[in-house]
């Protein structure tokens, strides 16, 4: 009978030592301790700032049917070759030449603006007057403006004449530059005695081309006085 009741007495005590084990002495969970992480955010790159593209800034032309050129359908003057004279790279066989030349006499050629009242024309007329050498074999002056981009649609317009009270009897001739070489387009004799010619030029066969065009004046002979004028020379873009 004894050792039946220490018997019970081991037992309650193991179990009792199990329970107080399995609780941790409180009756409270235990939790397992949290795992830093670390979370790899995407980089963000600076975004470049878009490079401007260049457009065309419309040129205001005045009446030019005052000059014989017919009038023109709605658009803008696309290019201005008299407004932008300086823009162009000047020579003639020889060398270069100033774009604003001032000694009218010389022997090495010569271009500048045209004065619009001295050719008996209304303020706001544009030009530019070319007078290559004289004398020798150098005998042709020319002009190689920037590039621009020709649309379908573009014409070449201008009169072509002499400076007034002047003599000239060249041929003018309107060419360009592109990445192959260079090439012609239009010749157009002029002696002082013939009526103005009016140029009115679709530039549709290099439509899509980006060139350089090449204003040029060759003059016939000697041609001591062969200063050749450009009345408003432009692109007209419908």
């Amino acid at each position: 009978m004894l050792f039946v009741l220490l018997l019970g007495l081991v037992l309650s005590g193991c179990r009792l030592r199990a329970g107080a084990g399995s609780s941790g002495g409180s009756g409270a969970t235990t939790l397992p301790t949290p795992i830093p992480t670390t979370i790899d955010l995407p980089t963000v790159r600076p975004t470049s700032t878009p490079k401007p593209v260049p457009t065309i800034t419309p040129t205001p032309l005045p009446d030019l049917t005052v000059i014989g050129l017919p009038p023109e359908s709605a658009g803008m003057a696309a290019y201005d070759f008299s407004a932008t004279i300086c823009d162009a790279k000047w020579s003639t066989k020889t060398g270069s030449v100033p774009c604003n030349g001032t000694d009218v006499t010389t022997t090495s050629g010569y271009v500048a603006p045209l004065d619009a009242l001295s050719q008996g024309l209304s303020a706001g007329i544009g030009g530019l007057v070319m007078y290559p050498p004289h004398g020798g074999a150098d005998d042709t002056i020319s002009g190689r403006y920037p590039d621009f981009t020709v649309k379908k649609g573009d014409r070449f317009r201008t009169v072509l004449t002499c400076r007034a009270r002047n003599f000239c009897d060249v041929e003018f001739g309107l060419e360009y530059y592109d990445p192959n070489g260079h090439t012609g387009l239009r010749r157009w004799s002029y002696l002082f005695a013939d009526p103005p010619i009016v140029v009115d030029y679709p530039l549709d066969g290099i439509a899509g081309l980006t060139v350089q065009f090449n204003l040029v004046v060759q003059r016939h002979g000697e041609g001591l006085q062969a200063y050749a004028a450009w009345l408003q020379p432009h692109i007209h873009r419908p």
